[in-house]
Order: structure tokens, then C-alpha cells, then sequence
């Protein structure tokens, strides 16, 4: 089974919390230990929606099916009703003729896009 997760959402994700630790660090110097405790919930809250919608979605594909995992729902496509995969600008799984599932989760480059056919 192969794994695509998106390498920017990670960037992203990192960027955010050291932002958060940065704005803990700030609360610190200007308000003290009473101020860090106040700001925590906020913080943990802003770092919890992160890691939830930048850095735990991801594309598995094995060689029964393409499994599609985002935070709501998980997406299960069998390898038998793919009609074809399109990575242009994101991940794209048609079924027959009409888009079953178009996510921003994946940018997978053109030399995975001929692998998953």
C-alpha cells in the first residue's frame, strides 16, 4: 500500500504551531504565567484544528482500492470501477464518465498519476 499526503498541508501545519508557540512565547513576556494559562485552550484549539485538517488527511492506495481519507468521512473506491485518475491540480477519481471525488488532499506528480492507472 502506497501513502500520498500532501507535503505543503505539512509545511502549513508546521508553520501554524510554531505561530502558536511563538504567540505562547509573546503572552509570556508581556502578561506572565496567568496570561499563558488563559491563552492555552485558544492555542491547543488552533493547533488541534491544524493537525486535524492540514496534516492527518491522506490518499492510500492499494491494489484493490483507493481509500480517501479526510476528516469527516473516508471515501473507499474499488480499482475495478475506476475509469481514470487525474492529478493535474489535484486528485481527481472518475467513475465511468462523471467525478466521483475531487480532493485537495493529494498533489501527486504525473509520474504517480501513471502509476495509479
Amino acid at each position: 500500500m502506497q501513502v500520498f499526503i500532501a507535503k505543503s498541508s505539512r509545511y502549513l501545519s508546521i508553520a501554524i504551531i510554531v505561530a502558536m508557540a511563538l504567540a505562547l512565547a509573546s503572552v509570556f513576556a508581556t502578561d506572565g504565567i496567568s496570561g499563558v494559562l488563559l491563552s492555552t485552550p485558544l492555542v491547543l484549539t488552533i493547533v488541534f484544528g491544524t493537525l486535524m485538517l492540514f496534516w492527518f488527511p491522506r490518499v492510500e492506495v492499494s491494489e484493490n482500492e483507493v481509500v480517501i481519507k479526510n476528516v469527516i468521512r473516508t471515501f473507499k473506491v474499488p480499482m475495478q470501477k475506476i475509469a481514470r485518475i487525474d492529478t493535474r491540480w489535484a486528485l481527481a477519481i472518475y467513475l465511468g464518465e462523471r467525478q466521483a471525488h475531487h480532493q485537495l488532499v493529494c498533489n501527486c506528480t504525473r509520474k504517480t498519476h501513471q502509476h495509479l492507472r
